[in-house]
């Protein structure tokens, strides 16, 4: 779980550094979409961190299980989407 959480913000890290080198240049339009990649980077931290905090409440009594039928062909297909969309 620790690569989990620290892949991501490895991830914010670096492309932090190469704004901070403005390899890009001055012009700051062309650092939006490295913003953006950062933010949703933070945005997938924050969720896994509540998962995790879930995990504790549920081990700990505090938050019931809520077992439920899933489709597993549609989340085979949105693992698949989402990984080739960070792998591209």
């Amino acid at each position: 779980m620790a690569h989990d959480l620290k892949s991501p913000l490895n991830a914010i890290e670096a492309t932090l550094e190469l704004m901070r080198g403005k390899v890009l240049g001055d012009n700051v339009d062309l650092y939006v979409p490295l913003v953006d990649k950062c933010i949703n980077r933070m945005n997938d931290m924050r969720e896994m961190i509540r998962d995790v905090a879930d995990l504790w409440k549920i081990k700990a009594g505090d938050l019931p299980r809520n077992f439920s039928r899933i489709e597993l062909g549609q989340l085979v297909r949105t693992v698949i989407a989402s990984a080739s969309t960070q792998a591209q």
